[in-house]
């Protein structure tokens, strides 16, 4: 009974109590007595899921979350998404490797070791070594029910870069043969309108050879090639279907043969476990770490050292005034560009 009371009465007390209650919100002003050094220590915790992306906040996992994993996050699918339309024409095809979640948490847990000398009264040095632990929670699911995407069968067959070479070759060739004698002046070349759908024709065969080469391999300035639509799908279907009716047109119509491969597509939908791969591979996925949690050997480091000397204009009572120079030395790490969820512990520049 006499506890409860204490607890009810506690508020009014301290207000009532004639004591000083000193609080501090900012950075000691006051330097170590000549001769002692002072350590202190402030940790702080980091911890964020989330992110600002395109003047919104979203998860850090939304690019491979939600009912259809698709090229709104993701710029690489996207651009497979308007290839398979200009190989396949079919202006509505939509890329989707399913149903996904990626569920993401970032920690940074930093504390600054200060050990201060007192040098005199007024002047003292210290230096400052931050501990960093830095944390990433992974957890990765996904469905592939519902999706039109497979893995590159460069990622997964042997012949895939043999059987390539050859389509890509033998589609070279006759596009060569066919714009050789347009120049020679078949096809009513040049000036009729006979010719004039040579040449249309032609410049669409182009623009399919293109946009299937980006597919298989990418563009070849950065950002590999690693889904193409199943064989299966709409996306798979269409294609199949259009090449084949530029390899009868080249044939019947333009006396143009020597073309007949068939284009090779992925049979099934990228699994879960096949994701690391694509995520590894440098020439045909993304050249970056897997998406794990961060193992216990990766999670601590130094951040960036500070030295730093301050000098006390004024020492009253009630109040102080400090002025210092400090130095923030390169001794921290930025985030890998090799790990799209590593935590950097530092700028890596020296900063006065």
């Amino acid at each position: 009974m006499h506890r409860l009371l204490l607890l009810l009465l506690a508020p009014v007390l301290l207000l009532l109590a004639p004591v000083a209650l000193a609080a501090q919100a900012v950075p000691r002003a006051d330097t170590p007595r000549p001769g002692s050094v002072r350590v202190t220590f402030d940790p702080t915790i980091e911890i964020w899921g989330e992110r600002f992306f395109d003047g919104r906040r979203e998860r850090l996992g939304a690019p491979l979350s939600g009912d259809t994993v698709r090229g709104t996050y993701v710029p690489l699918i996207a651009r497979i998404e308007q290839d398979v339309r200009t190989a396949g024409a079919l202006p509505g095809f939509v890329a989707s490797l399913g149903k996904g979640l990626l569920a993401l948490r970032h920690e940074r847990r930093t504390t600054p070791v200060t050990a201060e000398f007192g040098v005199t009264s007024r002047l003292s040095l210290g230096v400052t070594v931050p501990i960093v632990r830095v944390f990433t929670r992974v957890d990765l699911n996904l469905d592939t029910t519902g999706a039109n995407l497979g893995l590159n069968p460069l990622l997964t067959d042997p012949a895939g870069q043999e059987i390539y070479g050859t389509f890509f070759s033998q589609f070279d060739d006759v596009l060569s043969a066919m714009q050789l004698r347009i120049d020679n002046g078949e096809y009513g070349c040049p000036g009729t309108p006979q010719c004039d759908t040579a040449m249309e024709f032609l410049a669409e065969a182009r623009d399919v050879r293109n946009a299937l080469s980006r597919t298989v391999y990418g563009t070849g300035a950065g950002g590999g090639a690693p889904f193409l639509p199943r064989d299966s799908s709409d996306g798979g279907l269409a294609i199949e279907t259009n090449i084949r009716r530029i390899q009868q047109q080249l044939v019947t119509t333009y006396n143009v043969p020597g073309f007949d491969n068939p284009f090779l597509l992925p049979t099934g939908p990228v699994e879960e476990s096949a994701m690391h791969e694509v995520l590894e591979n440098p020439t045909y996925g993304f050249g970056v770490q897997p998406f794990v949690t961060t193992p216990p050997w990766l999670r601590y480091f130094p951040g960036d050292v500070e030295v730093a000397a301050r000098y006390r204009l004024v020492a009253r009572p009630s109040y102080a005034a400090t002025i210092g120079a400090l130095v923030r030395l390169p001794t921290g790490h930025l985030d890998s560009p090799n790990d799209a969820l590593d935590i950097a512990t530092g700028d890596e520049q020296l900063d006065v």
